[in-house]
């Protein structure tokens, strides 16, 4: 009942009631842009942000919301997002807070560059894809690629 008398509120600002509507990522940080297209799940992305430059097709297919630690709060809302995804450093604060109280999930990306950090990393946004065992195949490949430079 409360999501029924939320949606127009949600809809007021341009973003769809999660329930009635597909995911649409935003993704704000290329790491992340670059494992959605990893795991095959690209189709969710509805925007990303200006260092999204792996794989090349995704400055061409996606809308463009800005730099990453200069996001726009308008030109995240006008994709209509059912989630942002960004890294640590995305922002401004504010902006990133202005678009959560607009009702998009907003959810921050670790970025630990250690062999653990990478595969997480994998695995939390895979999980967030609906993407898990993919995700799973990703991070041991790259497990064993971090293992392999070791030796």
């Amino acid at each position: 009942r409360r999501a029924i008398l939320a949606a127009p509120a949600l809809l007021a600002f341009g973003v769809p009631h999660a329930a009635a509507a597909e995911r649409r990522l935003v993704a704000a940080g290329g790491v992340i842009t670059e494992i959605l297209y990893a795991l095959g799940r690209q189709d969710l992305l509805v925007g990303v942000d200006s260092t999204s430059l792996h794989p090349a097709e995704a400055m061409r297919e996606k809308a463009n919301v800005g730099y990453v630690r200069a996001l726009s709060a308008e030109g995240v809302l006008s994709l209509r997002p059912t989630d942002l995804l960004a890294v640590e450093g995305a922002g401004p604060p504010d902006t990133v807070k202005l678009i959560a109280e607009a009702g998009v999930k907003v959810v921050r990306i670790s970025e630990d560059t250690s062999e653990t950090g990478v595969a997480a990393r994998i695995r939390t946004i895979g999980a967030i894809a609906d993407a898990a065992d993919r995700a799973e195949a990703l991070a041991a490949r790259v497990e064993a690629g971090f293992a392999a430079l070791k030796q």
